[in-house]
């Protein structure tokens, strides 16, 4: 028995910074509490937040 997932094409506005700025709130969350959850430690998981917080400025503008 096979069982087969179909995922619909994505059209994504602005090329990449545009799939990357529509991504990054959801990713940064579960990177986050990933991080968290395997125990890496706070200065990776500061260094983890100040990357997202760095990639957000520069997608902003």
């Amino acid at each position: 028995m096979t069982i087969t997932i179909t995922i619909p094409k994505l059209t994504l506005p602005d090329g990449l910074a545009g799939t990357v700025r529509l991504l990054l709130p959801i990713v940064e969350p579960v990177a986050l509490a990933f991080a968290g959850a395997c125990g890496v430690g706070i200065p990776l998981q500061l260094g983890l937040g100040f990357g997202f917080k760095l990639a957000r400025r520069a997608l902003r503008g």
